[in-house]
């Protein structure tokens, strides 16, 4: 990679939905929480796109909380997290029937344990962004350390069903 993508302080690319400037993190030192990805630079870059604030806050990509994924909120365990707690205990075959029914990977019965203890884990009912209505998503989303290398892929008739 040359100029402007590489600059005296990292790596960039642009935004592929806003077309803002995006700072790459994890390319050459691995990082200790998460691997490669990337954030909105949010100033202008030279030779990219200039930092666009519109753009930037309408856009998908974006997240208020940078780590929303990994952080659960501050404080004690609030009646909302134990619902959804009690929620992912009495009907973990339901979330992992319809992760099955949604996700292109085979989730087999070791996956299976291995997401729940991640889950569990990492207090996945207390991240900022878990509610009753995306328990299922939260729950892929705390895959923390679970290596998809070797996962059966389903066979895909149409990307666009993905």
């Amino acid at each position: 990679m040359q100029k402007p993508y590489v600059n005296a302080d990292g790596y960039y690319a642009y935004c592929p939905h806003c077309e803002n400037p995006v700072k790459l993190l994890g390319l050459l030192k691995p990082l200790k929480r998460h691997g490669p990805h990337g954030r909105h630079a949010k100033y202008d870059v030279s030779g990219i796109n200039s930092f666009n604030k519109i753009k930037y806050e309408n856009c998908p990509y974006h997240r208020k909380h940078a780590n929303y994924i990994t952080e659960p909120h501050l404080g004690e365990e609030t009646d909302e997290d134990l619902r959804i707690y009690n929620m992912v205990r009495e009907h973990f075959d339901h979330i992992i029937y319809l992760l099955k029914q949604s996700l292109p990977i085979v989730i087999t019965s070791s996956m299976a344990e291995r997401l729940l203890q991640n889950y569990i884990t990492h207090r996945g009912w207390m991240f900022r962004d878990a509610d009753l209505n995306n328990i299922p998503w939260v729950f892929i989303n705390a895959m923390h350390g679970i290596d998809l290398f070797g996962a059966l892929i389903k066979k895909i008739q149409n990307l666009r069903d993905f």
